[in-house]
């Protein structure tokens, strides 16, 4: 009792510091256990080691009045704890918050109501009575878009055939007294931009809403830190809202072994000729996203004959906002090119990149002859921001970070299994193996489920050959 009443100040000023000292450090210490991404044992000793400087401090500030200099020290000391125990608070706290956001497995579908430019639509009460074309594929989604729409306004649905046809219905209808309406998916929208020349200028959408199509569940869980897994990594080809459905563009299975400390990257090109699950019907594998990316998790499971235990999905706005906060990255182009869509170049040998010029270096296939050098380039520039995220600078950048990737992540992982693997991960800090291979396949041209059998598209027939050899790899990292 005597010890504790040696460590209480007589200054008001200086037991409101003390005070103040003591709240921080049970708060920091009560963040720090809560959120368990540190090992137990590494976390009690944090806590015992503070506490030793908290009572440092605190006998500084009781011995002002007899020691002016020890107690100067001990303000300047009481402050510097409380800025760094606050810091950590903030960092502990932006962690578990961005764990409950990318743990959150909703999915959604965005619609739009698309007229042309100079139709004279402006809004939902400009269409009022009018036909609308919906395409032939009525999956549930759709029908309860159209549902809501109907409650808006008064419209006639009609089917306007595939995406093709129901996209040039509208760019036809330019300069007729009649003009038409579209009510189509985003997916499909994306789509129509690029297969009709000028679609996306010609066009705008005067009313968006969004179809809830439930939870997503394809996890099949293990114990993280002493079993292997699979990761299935989907780039979306979507801006804004993580949880949109879209097309799968960028396709990646991790295989991580955490006894052997080993990682596997596999590349699987976005036009990947596969079966698709749900409907044993022919397609790319990136239409296989504008289903959910339950379908493109199943699709790869039944052509690979592997489990994919968890997914993760990023958008575009999520590898941007990454980039920028880690202050860019330093990536290796094995040849000097041109963005075909935007006006960055990039040089043989070493690009300091910023977030969106890492994106269209990682997107870019026109210029590379194929999917082949893109699907490299995906792989450089994984490889570049996990360097980079690695390093100890990057402690300075770590809530920036956290901010920048805040609802543009989505994965099946749940709170415990993050955590657990962090503390295993943090409490060993042993230097991991990364490889990385491609699947091959020949380039070719078929009709796809979803853009119906009689358009010819370009496609990839997969290779037996390197189709084994992935699965042997894979296999190899996760039964070892």
């Amino acid at each position: 009792m005597d010890f504790v009443k040696k460590l209480v100040p007589e200054s008001k000023k200086l037991r409101f510091l003390a005070a103040l000292c003591m709240i921080v450090w049970a708060a920091f210490v009560g963040m720090l256990f809560f959120v368990g991404i540190f090992p137990p044992l590494l976390s009690l000793l944090a806590s015992v080691i503070l506490l030793a400087a908290l009572v440092g401090i605190l006998k500084l500030l009781a011995d002002c009045k007899d020691n002016h200099v020890k107690g100067k020290v001990g303000i300047v000391l009481a402050v510097f704890l409380i800025f760094v125990l606050a810091t950590g608070i903030n960092y502990l706290y932006s962690t578990y918050s961005l764990f409950n956001n990318i743990s959150d497995n909703k999915q959604v579908e965005t619609y739009h109501v698309i007229v042309l430019r100079g139709s004279g639509y402006n809004n939902l009460d400009d269409i009022e009575g009018k036909n609308v074309y919906t395409m032939d594929f009525q999956g549930e989604a759709l029908k309860e878009a159209k549902k809501l729409l109907r409650k808006e306004v008064n419209v006639l649905y009609e089917v306007g055939g595939d995406y093709l046809e129901t996209g040039n219905k509208l760019i036809d209808s330019k300069g007729k007294t009649h003009k038409e309406i579209l009510f189509i998916s985003n997916s499909y929208y994306s789509i129509l931009c690029e297969e009709i020349e000028d679609f996306k200028w010609k066009t705008k959408a005067i009313h968006t809403l969004t179809v809830d199509v439930g939870k997503i569940d394809t996890t099949k869980a293990v114990n993280v830190t002493e079993d292997a897994f699979n990761i299935y990594v989907s780039g979306i080809d979507a801006y804004g809202s993580i949880g949109t459905v879209s097309r799968s563009d960028v396709n990646m299975i991790i295989s991580v072994n955490p006894q052997t400390k080993e990682i596997l990257l596999t590349s699987i090109p976005r036009d990947m000729y596969l079966t698709l699950h749900s409907f044993g019907k022919k397609d790319k594998l990136t239409h296989s996203g504008i289903y959910g990316i339950n379908e493109t998790v199943n699709t790869v499971e039944d052509w690979l004959d592997i489990d994919l235990n968890y997914y993760v999905r990023v958008n575009f706005t999520t590898l941007i906002g990454v980039v920028d906060a880690i202050g860019g990255i330093d990536v290796e182009s094995e040849r000097a090119f041109k963005s075909s869509v935007s006006q960055y170049s990039y040089v043989k040998g070493t690009n300091h990149l910023s977030g969106e010029a890492a994106l269209y270096f990682a997107r870019e296939r026109k210029s590379l002859g194929g999917d082949s050098e893109r699907i490299k380039n995906q792989q450089r520039v994984v490889k570049a921001v996990i360097d980079k995220v690695a390093s100890p600078a990057i402690l300075t950048k770590y809530t920036k970070i956290l901010k920048s990737v805040q609802s543009k992540i989505q994965t099946s992982f749940t709170n415990e299994d993050i955590t657990s693997f962090l503390q295993m991960y943090l409490g060993d800090l042993s230097n991991w193996t990364i490889n990385s291979i491609t699947i091959e396949g020949t380039e070719s041209s078929g009709p796809t489920y979803s853009m119906g059998s009689n358009r010819q598209l370009y496609i990839v027939i997969p290779d037996e050959e390197s189709v084994k050899a992935a699965q042997k790899s894979i296999n190899g990292v996760i039964n070892r």
